[in-house]
């Protein structure tokens, strides 16, 4: 069976938002003052829907919209883009927000505008969560769960793993199966935006504070433990995997049997930078993912297939040989690990990955 392309789009509609969380990438200085002065029109907005579905139509491709910000409830008319949105096709559509605007009648208004899942952060129990984020933002952020399972929407609950939180994710990932959240996954931090600049509890003075290769393994391996009990307990959350990383570990575990088995594994997906997936930042701005702060276009001035066809930078981002430790490892196929937490870390993403504990000459 042929499969059909697939060219997903991830559009921060508005920078404007109630918290202010320490690792947020929307307050990157070079993309922040931009994006909050220049945020796009709803005719703009509209034309960027219009070349989208046509660029799908076109190449015989499949896409999705996942509207994020900053928080999108904030934008006025942001129920006319999802209306818009969902006439030209789209429906199933994702949005990446806060809590603070849902009740029950934004909720039903956002399923009937074809709003099918809402993604809401958890960074840690109530007092860690609370700090990183927002006092009152933890019990916020449980209520919206329950109100948006009220009215038919999927509920997906996201970690950020930085050493701050990292003793408290195995109790957030409990705390997901507890209330029954749809999924749940989590993401290392990148030193973008507010990690990079305003230096919170995880950034030393001698540079930002990642976890040692040694110690995000053994993460890894606390956390696949947790998720194979839960499911023997027969938990109705899907536990994501959404790091590259997994891939390695599943080899030396044995939980394949080698790196052709991964093949067959939808949990084991190359990153989709360049390959699957686009950023449109509020004024327009086009990067190849929201934590590497690249520009390579602007719509609507440019067409989507023109920036995915002839960035220069994105057409570099898709070539393995680039990438010097990865390009040499038995796992670049299905891993390359994060070129956006290369670059938070060096300033080039085609720098090794600071987490990766794969040994290239023995792979």
């Amino acid at each position: 069976m042929i499969q059909r392309p697939v060219l997903s789009i991830q559009w921060h509609v508005t920078v404007r938002c109630d918290q202010r969380c320490s690792h947020c990438y929307v307050y990157d200085e070079r993309t922040y003052e931009r994006e909050r002065a220049g945020e796009l029109s709803l005719r703009d907005c509209r034309r960027v829907i219009d070349d989208y579905a046509a660029t799908l139509k076109r190449w015989g491709a499949m896409g999705d919209i996942g509207f994020s910000g900053g928080d999108p409830l904030l934008r006025e008319d942001f129920f006319d883009i999802l209306a818009y949105a969902q006439k030209r096709g789209f429906g199933d559509m994702g949005v990446l927000g806060n809590p603070y605007h849902l009740d029950a009648r934004t909720a039903r208004r956002l399923r009937e505008t074809g709003v099918s899942a809402y993604q809401i952060s958890i960074d840690g129990m109530r007092e860690t969560h609370d700090r990183i984020c927002k006092h009152g933002s933890f019990a916020a952020s449980l209520k919206a769960f329950e109100v948006l399972k009220a009215a038919g929407i999927e509920t997906l609950m996201m970690f950020t793993l930085t050493p701050e939180n990292k003793d408290e994710l195995i109790e957030v990932i409990r705390l997901a199966d507890e209330i029954g959240v749809d999924g749940f996954t989590f993401g290392r931090v990148s030193a973008v935006g507010e990690a990079r600049t305003k230096k919170p509890v995880f950034f030393k003075k001698t540079g930002f504070s990642f976890l040692r290769p040694d110690e995000y393994r053994e993460i890894y391996l606390r956390v696949i433990g947790e998720y194979d009990r839960l499911r023997e307990r027969g938990s109705r959350t899907s536990f994501m995997l959404k790091d590259h990383l997994w891939v390695p570990l599943f080899v030396e575990t044995g939980r394949v049997a080698n790196v052709a088995a991964l093949r067959d594994r939808r949990d084991a997906l190359p990153c989709g930078m360049g390959e699957a997936h686009l950023t449109i930042l509020a004024d327009g701005t086009v990067l190849p993912c929201r934590r590497l702060p690249l520009p390579i276009g602007r719509v609507p001035g440019q067409s989507i297939a023109d920036i995915w066809l002839n960035s220069e930078l994105l057409n570099q981002l898709r070539d393995q040989k680039r990438y010097r430790k990865c390009a040499l490892c038995a796992y670049a196929e299905h891993c390359m690990g994060c070129p956006a937490v290369a670059f938070g870390q060096t300033g080039d993403p085609f720098a090794p990955d600071p987490q990766c504990w794969v040994n290239v000459p023995a792979c």
